[in-house]
């Protein structure tokens, strides 16, 4: 399954920073009923590390989204869309060059233990 995606890096990045401020705002009026969760990050890194490999060496730009629900004692539904933009490459800067997406679900048994099942997608778009 190829996936792919014409935008510059610099709409990319200004599409999450304003999600970020948007989600910021209606993440604090949620937070009463503490059903909904959502996070939004924006990292910058000198290098991409993934379990030990050097899989880039230079600057690496990874903006994250995930939402999470809490059906209380029925458990927790997540989901999560992450992505590895280079900062520094001589491929052209407007394409991703990995763009991953998750889904689980999480249930605690007797607040002893929580069980999850998941599903994550990882896919190199360039």
């Amino acid at each position: 399954m190829a996936i792919s995606f014409k935008c510059s890096t610099q709409r990319v990045l200004f599409v999450v920073l304003l999600l970020s401020l948007i989600l910021f705002d209606s993440t604090t009026a949620i937070a009463a009923e503490k059903r909904w969760t959502v996070n939004a990050t924006l990292g910058f890194y000198s290098d991409y590390m993934f379990r030990g490999q050097d899989l880039y060496d230079g600057t690496s730009i990874q903006p994250s989204l995930a939402f999470a629900y809490d059906f209380r004692e029925l458990g927790n539904v997540r989901a999560s869309t992450w992505m590895h933009l280079p900062g520094e490459s001589d491929e052209p800067p407007e394409k991703f060059s990995e763009l991953d997406g998750t889904l689980a679900y999480d249930y605690t048994v007797f607040d002893i233990a929580t069980l999850s099942v998941g599903y994550i997608l990882y896919s190199f778009p360039s």
